[in-house]
């Protein structure tokens, strides 16, 4: 325990503990049932590594635990239905590998905590504080005692956030604002025009496609408009995980216990009921005449339905559902499915019978419960398939893991060989070339983690192993090639985009020459037969009525002075447009009134977007090789 407790606070209050309970289920229960680990041969025994360092199992349970507590604590009876979509172990893994990414950088900085910088955290905890006040050294002294395990590792956890905490001060020192940023947020969020505009007739516009030959003379008359910055090219090796797992066997004795270890929770089907509705919509803040109109239109509706006429029949003709063409059917859902007054309402009806009007979030119904399924358990039979993939999934990306570590390791003993490595593991490597940043590596498909790795590689240097869709995959980097502009095969539709919107402008230039020009607006779209708009006070990000919220295109129409008409401006709708400023008010009005304020929030966004560049070419530089069939089943269970 931290000796400095032993020599300060004296007379502070102390509480009923409610200490770091997350931390605390995630310790002493570890990941229980998160984690069903395969045979002991099949599996990784680490969680992720990074240059070599072991991120280990333990602390991956522990970490994903402690996520799980808090997002149960956080969504109450919505966790069950919401975990699949939290994906628990990815984001406990990354939230590791980071750590230790950082950690390594705050040592090469020469940082260090001091135990009084660890007191003075501990003792700001909202989690060991009552009114505001650290709970004292006393009570703080017997939670330890009552688990001495458990605290010292939470005074690690917060000796380490405050050396992280301290490298990022570090990094975000140097960041500043200036007065001129400060005026421009401003006027983005502040600055208001109005203007008049002249929706041209799009019948009359440049439409058709553009030849082979326009696009090629098009791009040969624009090539900076594609530029394509360095590209690399080089070869890879993917242990695909599909192709493994066709070759994986389960012993039959495996799928059972899997079944009987999931068969409360898994393969449990809870009860699901099917109901009809009748809905008049009336939001929940709606004044009290709709209200009551609302409600006695669905009291009309019930009177209707209890004098005999058909529900389906009823809910087609009154209800405001989407379902009321199909007679307000819901088909089966489960409890959770709906809102907590609809579902109460339908749970406690019986087959056949109509509830009285119920009021939610969405209006008022009228529910028939139309038939029940109970909760049942599905059989061995029923549960087999999934069980078998599930099963193949874990043995296939734990072996093609394997194979990943064992290649990179054949590499290193080969002396950089990639092609010798490549023939001792049985696999055939892949070439791609002239791939840029953001862009497909060969077959394996758009995957953003990649090429950061690809680029932060030196020639002829080797990746650890990567998570990609399809498996561990191992990147080889040869050869560079030079920045220009990206080949027409890449930007293709773009070029064609490009062409079409330079066609529509010219379009609309010779409609408006034929109109007399654009001097007076109003006599030119008479000539035109359309009409003149204009718009109220629009801001810098839109809408503008009819021209949308395009930023490029706002952006050309806030460059005009009052009483300047733009050019003709082609409109992501493939329309164009021409734009008269009529208004412009002063765009620093109450700018010394905001100015500190927005000039925190700016400090703010641009130190973490600092803080992510910097995190991400950590992760570049130094890419973890990660335990996914371990991760996986975290996410999946």
């Amino acid at each position: 325990m931290l000796n400095v407790f032993r020599e300060k606070f004296k007379h502070l209050k102390w509480v009923l503990w409610v200490v770091i309970a997350s931390f605390v289920l995630g310790f002493v229960y570890g990941i229980g049932s998160l984690v069903r680990n395969a045979p002991d041969k099949d599996i990784v025994p680490w969680a992720a590594r990074v240059d070599g360092q072991v991120i280990s199992i333990q602390s991956f349970q522990t970490e994903a635990r402690n996520l799980e507590s808090t997002y149960r604590q956080l969504l109450g009876a919505q966790f069950d239905q919401q975990r699949a979509f939290l994906r628990l172990g990815q984001t406990a893994i990354t939230r590791l590998v980071d750590e230790n990414l950082l950690a390594r950088e705050a040592a090469k900085a020469g940082l260090d905590v001091s135990e009084q910088e660890v007191v003075d955290a501990i003792m700001k905890d909202p989690s060991l504080q009552q009114n505001g006040v650290f709970i004292g050294r006393d009570r703080y002294e017997k939670l330890y005692r009552s688990n001495p395990t458990l605290f010292e590792n939470y005074e690690e956890s917060v000796k380490r956030q405050v050396l992280l905490n301290k490298l990022r001060s570090l990094l975000e020192d140097s960041v500043t604002v200036s007065e001129v940023e400060v005026k421009e947020a401003f006027q983005r969020q502040n600055e208001k025009a109005t203007f008049q505009y002249l929706l041209l007739d799009t019948s009359k516009l440049p439409s058709a496609n553009p030849s082979d030959g326009q696009l090629e003379a098009y791009y040969r008359k624009h090539p900076a408009d594609y530029p394509s910055g360095e590209g690399r090219s080089g070869r890879y090796v993917l242990f695909n995980t599909r192709e493994i797992a066709a070759s994986v066997d389960v012993p039959e004795s495996e799928i059972r216990s899997q079944y009987l270890q999931d068969q409360k929770t898994l393969y449990s089907i809870p009860e699901k009921r099917r109901a009809s509705h009748i809905l008049v919509k009336v939001s929940a803040d709606a004044p009290p005449d709709r209200v009551r109109a609302a409600e006695a239109k669905i009291r009309k509706a019930l009177d209707r339905v209890h004098a005999g006429e058909d529900f389906a029949k009823v809910a087609k003709e009154v209800s405001e559902d989407s379902t009321a063409s199909s007679g307000g059917d819901l088909g089966y859902f489960v409890r959770d499915q709906m809102v907590r007054e609809f579902s109460d309402a339908t749970w406690s009806l019986k087959v056949g019978q109509i509830s009285e009007p119920v009021r939610s979030s969405f209006g008022f119904h009228l529910i028939r419960l139309a038939d029940v399924q109970p909760a049942r358990e599905e059989s061995l039979e029923e549960a087999r398939p999934k069980i078998l993939a599930s099963l193949k999934e874990a043995r296939a990306r734990n072996e093609a893991q394997r194979r990943a570590s064992d290649f990179t390791e054949g590499v290193k003993s080969s002396g950089g060989d990639f092609q010798q490595a490549a023939r001792d593991a049985g696999v055939v490597p892949k070439e791609f070339r002239d791939v840029h940043a953001g862009e497909s590596v060969a077959d394996l498909g758009l995957e953003p983690s990649l090429t950061p790795v690809l680029f932060a590689l030196k020639p002829q240097e080797v990746s650890a192993p990567l998570s990609v869709t399809a498996g561990p995959v191992v990147l080889q980097y040869l050869q560079a090639s030079p920045s220009g502009s990206l080949p027409l095969a890449k930007v293709h539709d773009r070029v064609r985009s490009d062409l079409l919107q330079e066609l529509r402008v010219e379009g609309a230039r010779k409609m408006l020459e034929a109109a007399g020009g654009v001097s007076d607006l109003a006599a030119a779209a008479k000539k035109l037969k359309v009409e003149l708009k204009s718009t109220g006070p629009v801001g810098r990000s839109g809408p503008a009525a009819d021209l949308g919220s395009d930023g490029a295109l706002l952006s050309k129409i806030f460059a005009l002075k009052v009483g300047e008409v733009s050019p003709p401006l082609a409109l992501p709708s493939g329309s164009a447009a021409v734009v008269k400023m009529v208004e412009r008010p002063d765009p620093l009005q109450g700018f010394d009134a905001q100015k500190e304020t927005l000039r925190d929030s700016l400090l703010r966004s641009k130190k973490d977007e600092l803080f992510r560049a910097y995190l991400d070419r950590l992760r570049a530089t130094h890419p973890a090789e990660i335990n996914t069939a371990l991760v996986a089943q975290v996410d999946r269970t």
